[in-house]
């Protein structure tokens, strides 16, 4: 996971003592400033802290320069009074960097005063220059506020981190379907590009491989599952194209990869199921479906966050509407981490292949999601009134049933939404949400709230 760096200097003192310069250099609550520096890096975070109470437009110019060069994912203005107005808005126009601004709640007797004032005019200045902010009130010493602060700075890390990288595409647009569309525009908000690939140059890399160097990792994946009924052509077919997969992303530095498997890549028997397993698996999203740039940007966003591969569904069915169950399931394209044990996992054949061939064939991955806590998420492709949209949930994944088990192919979750299912459901179609929703076996749903209040993305929650 990333390690979030933030900038933390201190605003202090009146207007009227501030315009004194030097000659103000009395305690302004600098030993409660180090004591939350020192709390939020004992909590895994890098801080870059300012020294000296910031006090003029001078002082904060050089303070601005050194967190440039820092090169800081979030700027953290802690107030111990009101401190001069003009600070943080002069700040704001010299750094882009997302801005928290925190005060104490309540004064303590070391020191009796707070900033809550400070916050306050900062917050009206900045909402009229239009820059974005997040702000906190709450002492160093509660473990709640440090909390908080750690929950945005995660965020601000995985916004600058998102923001320099690129996601690749390979093919068109799935025919007939709409709903996974994405405006190039609106995407480049969120990362810096979404570069097509050349389906021919993937081509050229596929044929390139070597067959020993195919059949290592057919070996290697048959030891790591528990069944195959696939082809062994099929899975050198797999391999291959998994290593020129890999060969394309560090030629272009592709950080995720979106792709519509049907029907030109399957035709030329390049396999891409088993594949995007496997680069999953080594913390490369591959949304192979419908061409889902929006859903590789997610999963890119959540395995920043936890280090962790998610699952890709679509809503099935409802289950058991007293117990809450419900289905959610596609063809077989997960990371084996996803599975519950090694056992469990199935290479089969692909189960649309023969529609697009007229032949059996092809490689897919079969298993059910393991048991956990969850969030789901899925950011929107397009803007409905300028604005962005991410659905964000919680919940879990639980065992399935005999009949679910039966149920059809590929990889599927049996999913317990927190809300009862026909409100979230509700929060899907109401808030225009595309069919793909990703899952992830952690709690980041404060984390991705965070990271829409920085972007402008409006959350979808329930």
């Amino acid at each position: 996971m990333i390690r979030p760096k933030i900038g933390f200097l201190t605003v202090g003192g009146s207007p009227v003592v501030a315009m004194q310069g030097a000659s103000a250099r009395e305690y302004w609550g600098e030993d409660i400033r180090d004591r939350a520096a020192t709390r939020l890096e004992a909590n895994g975070l890098e801080v870059v802290k300012i020294p000296e109470i910031v006090f003029s437009v001078g002082e904060m110019t050089k303070a601005a320069q050194v967190l440039r060069s820092a090169d800081v994912d979030l700027i953290v203005v802690y107030f111990t009074s009101i401190g001069e107005e003009v600070l943080v808005p002069h700040m704001a126009a010299e750094l882009s960097y997302p801005l928290l601004l925190w005060s104490n709640l309540t004064a303590t007797d070391e020191f009796p005063r707070i900033g809550i004032m400070g916050v306050i005019h900062a917050a009206s200045n900045l909402r009229a220059m239009g820059r974005r902010f997040s702000y906190l009130l709450g002492n160093p010493d509660d473990p709640t506020t440090i909390g908080r602060v750690l929950v945005i700075a995660r965020a601000a890390a995985v916004v600058k981190k998102i923001r320099r990288d690129v996601v690749g595409t390979l093919s068109a647009v799935s025919p007939g379907q709409l709903d996974t569309a994405y405006d190039e525009t609106q995407m480049r908000r969120v990362v810096a590009d979404v570069d097509g690939v050349d389906i021919v140059e993937l081509v050229n890399f596929f044929e390139e491989v070597e067959e020993e160097e195919a059949e290592r990792v057919v070996k290697d994946v048959l030891q790591r599952i528990g069944s195959c009924e696939a082809d062994n052509k099929d899975l050198l077919a797999s391999a291959k194209t998994y290593l020129a997969l890999k060969r394309m992303v560090r030629k272009y530095n592709l950080k995720a990869l979106a792709a519509n498997s049907r029907p030109g890549m399957t035709k030329r028997g390049i396999y891409i199921h088993l594949a995007a397993a496997l680069l999953s698996e080594e913390g490369i999203p591959a949304q192979i479906h419908e061409h889902d740039v929006p859903a590789a940007i997610t999963e890119l966003i959540l395995r920043y966050l936890t280090d962790l591969p998610s699952y890709t569904g679509e809503f099935n069915y409802i289950e058991d509407l007293a117990e809450n169950r419900s289905k959610l399931g596609h063809t077989g394209f997960s990371a084996f981490s996803l599975a519950k044990t090694p056992g469990d996992i199935r290479l089969t054949k692909l189960s649309m292949h023969k529609t697009i061939t007229g032949r059996e064939g092809g490689v897919e991955v079969q298993f059910h999601v393991k048991p956990g806590r969850v969030t789901f998420a899925k950011l929107g492709g397009r803007a409905v009134n300028g604005q962005l949209s991410m659905f964000i949930a919680g919940g879990e994944v639980v065992e399935p049933s005999e009949k679910m088990k039966k149920s059809g192919s590929g990889c599927y979750a049996c999913i317990r939404p927190d809300a009862q299912v026909q409100s979230f459901l509700d929060a899907i179609i109401s808030g225009g949400v595309e069919h793909h929703i990703l899952l992830v076996h952690a709690d980041v749903r404060a984390e991705l709230e965070a990271f829409c209040n920085i972007l402008d993305i409006q959350k979808i929650t329930v």
